[in-house]
């Protein structure tokens, strides 16, 4: 196979049809109730495809030098977790993007300046991040089964004002 030869710009225009920036809350593993230190929240940049195309991950990886492509049944993901390496994303994409695409990758650097300032957790930072994440990815027919709104996390605080924050370790 001929090697790709892809520009910053090729990246770019790729990411805006087929990127995601997201925001994650997860529940803990072993934790069967709502209590405090229940949630993980990170942030993630991915690009998911069929796996016969994993060469074109393998060279985003390449020239971004950040993230990890894996391949999962029929389906190859690049996938950037670590909190510096999102740092490295927004400055990448800057000015770059021109869809829709935009907007969410807009609404993702701001909760990314969150996470940069540990505000995170705290609790009206988690929740400032909760609204974000609301307003992102709109126009997607389908939320997560588990998804959570902002105003589910603001009563779950007001029930447990103990509330704690984790982050994901990368």
């Amino acid at each position: 196979m001929m090697k790709m030869m892809i520009s910053n710009d090729w990246i770019a225009g790729f990411v805006d049809g087929e990127g995601c920036f997201s925001i994650c809350i997860q529940k803990r593993r072993n934790y069967h109730t709502y209590t405090p230190k229940d949630f993980i929240l990170y942030l993630c940049f991915k690009i998911r495809l069929h796996s016969d195309d994993v060469h074109a991950l393998e060279e985003i990886n390449r020239v971004l030098g950040v993230g990890n492509v894996s391949i999962s049944s029929k389906v190859a993901q690049y996938a950037v977790y670590n909190l510096e390496d999102c740092i490295f994303i927004s400055d990448f994409f800057k000015d770059k993007l021109f869809t829709k695409k935009r907007k969410d990758f807009e609404l993702w650097c701001e909760a990314l300046e969150i996470f940069n300032t540990r505000k995170h957790r705290t609790k009206n930072g988690f929740l400032e991040i909760t609204k974000i994440r609301d307003l992102m990815n709109v126009d997607s027919s389908k939320k997560h089964k588990n998804y959570r709104s902002s105003e589910w996390f603001i009563s779950y605080f007001r029930a447990n004002p103990q509330m704690q924050v984790h982050r994901l370790k990368t």
